[in-house]
């Protein structure tokens, strides 16, 4: 959090997106995995679907702080 706001801003939207591309990567995973692998790919993917959320928080709260200034 030592970055100012508007770098904070570009560097979680990248974050953003490599989140979404292993999002996509677990779910192909997922897809071709046995019953038993595909319990631990779907896991995967639902601690990556928290942490996209946490990022989509952040993103969302520094554009508003930003908008404001």
């Amino acid at each position: 959090h030592t970055l100012p706001p508007a770098r904070r801003l570009n560097e979680y939207r990248k974050a953003l997106r490599a989140l979404n591309e292993k999002i996509s990567w677990l779910l192909e995973k997922s897809y071709a995995a046995n019953e038993n692998e595909r319990i631990m790919w779907q896991q995967q993917v639902e601690e990556t679907e928290y942490r996209k959320m946490k990022c989509l928080k952040a993103i969302e709260d520094l554009e508003e702080k930003l908008s404001k200034n």
